[in-house]
């Protein structure tokens, strides 16, 4: 909650399963709580996650969650071997992989969430 309340934005991660939709509810819940000491408080960005294009589940709750809200940042699916093999490692992604598919899903939703809270070009990057 502190955190919440130090924030300009929040950044809610959604997993685009029934339980990501659902916990929304208390997304909404925590926000109106919050908005009675921080009144300006909003929603940065939503990114869905655990996203998986191959089920059709995935794909309707995507929509869904499009539909919905706003702003929401490009899927990320975050599985697979390199994802597991990096952590096993103990190395970034970026790092253990660079040419991965996860790292170009990171960069693509990072570069997005700083379009998003509108910080400066090329935080990330210098």
């Amino acid at each position: 909650m502190l955190a919440a309340l130090a924030a300009d934005q929040l950044i809610v991660p959604v997993p685009t399963k029934d339980k990501g939709i659902l916990g929304l509810r208390g997304v909404q819940r925590a926000l109106r709580m919050y908005r009675r000491l921080r009144p300006d408080l909003s929603i940065g960005l939503y990114i869905p996650t655990m996203y998986d294009r191959r089920a059709l589940h995935d794909r309707e709750t995507l929509d869904t969650i499009r539909a919905q809200l706003s702003p929401v940042a490009s899927e990320m699916s975050l599985r697979g071997a390199v994802w597991n093999d990096s952590w096993r490692a103990q190395k970034p992604v970026r790092l253990f992989d660079p040419s991965s598919d996860v790292v170009t899903q990171v960069q693509r939703v990072t570069d997005e969430l700083i379009a998003a809270v509108g910080l400066p070009d090329g935080v990330t990057h210098g």
